[in-house]
């Protein structure tokens, strides 16, 4: 039993040490974006004078609007895992062993639980 509540709480730790990782990823993701956000236009060359230099200009956009959109896929990512380790810091750690002693039919069910 000792083992199972020591393993608990490396669990629990684990969880929030993973939980402050993520909340530094997603902060420096979220600036990430809100910079290409208000920079978008900055960082995107404008000239429409021929073929080859609106294709280039195309191209730039295109170049932005991905980048963005990898920032924001990146972040959505990071909220799904922070709400699933929210999940997963608050529920009990359990554990369940069936036991069935040499020449006995029936198993014994014990139940092993901790709330964190």
């Amino acid at each position: 039993m000792q083992y199972e509540y020591e393993r608990a709480a490396f669990i629990h730790a684990f969880i929030r040490t993973k939980q402050a990782m993520l909340k530094d990823q997603l902060e420096g993701v979220s600036g990430d974006e809100m910079e290409l956000k208000e920079t978008f236009w900055d960082n995107v060359t404008m000239n429409f004078s021929n073929t080859e230099d609106a294709q280039e200009t195309i191209s730039s956009i295109k170049q932005q609007a991905e980048l963005l959109n990898e920032r924001e896929r990146s972040g959505e990512l990071m909220k799904k895992q922070m709400s699933t380790l929210r999940r997963l810091a608050d529920s009990p750690y359990f554990g369940r062993i069936d036991m069935k002693e040499k020449g006995e039919d029936r198993q014994r069910r014990c139940t092993l639980v901790w709330l964190l």
